[in-house]
């Protein structure tokens, strides 16, 4: 847990997590962090994630959450929600593959596995329990419902699996971004920071002004802007 809040967990939940039930999805980083302390102490159930509140555990945990507390939680989570912690768990694999360099090369060539797992449990009353196309019952850790093939929806899977690392390549091969040496983590080079800056005084002086006063219903004065747009709406519908 110690290297998980090193590689940002909380802070990564916290940004990416948003828009649950004001009842059930308060501190998502803390109820996230619950369920990842309770598996790595051998939880596979909701249930025993009652673990990280037995013996000592308290004496190492601060703040953890009941089991029907961490249920509630998940059961609200709808599919976006589970995107956007799959994002939260993208973002700390990365930061942990910077800190622990394990895999060589892989900047160069990797291989990406995406083959359907099924966690298999037992008894009548586990919860989401479902027969798939395995004709199992278990847990579908893809969360692809219904007796649905492996290779359904595998090119969007495989999509967001090297998004990342394509996105990441062209910023490299740009120039506005350079590889911390010894490590798989990046940094902005000088460039960068030039366009980033560059971009974002474009964004706040000249689009956000010019879209507030095309939109404006009663603008204060007269605007060199507003009185070409119909010009430039013309040429542009023209040539399309």
């Amino acid at each position: 847990m110690r290297l998980a809040e090193r590689a940002g967990l909380h802070r990564m939940v916290r940004r990416r997590v948003r828009g649950l039930p004001p009842s059930v999805g308060a501190n998502p980083a803390g109820k996230v962090a619950t369920v990842v302390a309770g598996m790595v102490a051998g939880a596979d159930s909701i249930d025993d994630l009652d673990v990280v509140r037995h013996g000592g555990m308290p004496a190492l945990f601060a703040g953890v959450y009941a089991p029907s507390t961490l249920g509630s939680f998940l059961r609200s989570f709808s599919h976006g929600h589970v995107l956007q912690l799959k994002a939260a768990a993208r973002d700390v694999l990365v930061e942990l593959a910077g800190r622990t360099p394990l895999l060589a090369g892989a900047d160069q060539l990797c291989f990406v596995d995406i083959d359907s797992v099924l966690r298999r449990m037992y008894g009548r009353a586990k919860q989401a329990v479902a027969f798939g196309h395995t004709k199992v019952g278990g847990y579908p850790v893809l969360l692809r419902g219904g007796n649905a093939g492996s290779a359904r929806g595998a090119a969007s899977m495989v999509a967001q699996a090297i998004g990342a690392t394509y996105d990441l390549r062209r910023l490299r091969l740009h120039g506005l971004i350079e590889r911390i040496p010894h490590t798989h983590r990046y940094r902005v080079t000088e460039a960068g920071l030039h366009h980033v800056t560059f971009l974002t005084r474009v964004h706040n002086r000249l689009i956000r002004t010019g879209t507030a006063q095309l939109q404006d219903p009663d603008p204060p004065a007269p605007s060199a802007l507003r009185a070409a747009a119909p010009g430039y709406r013309g040429a542009v519908k023209f040539s399309v």
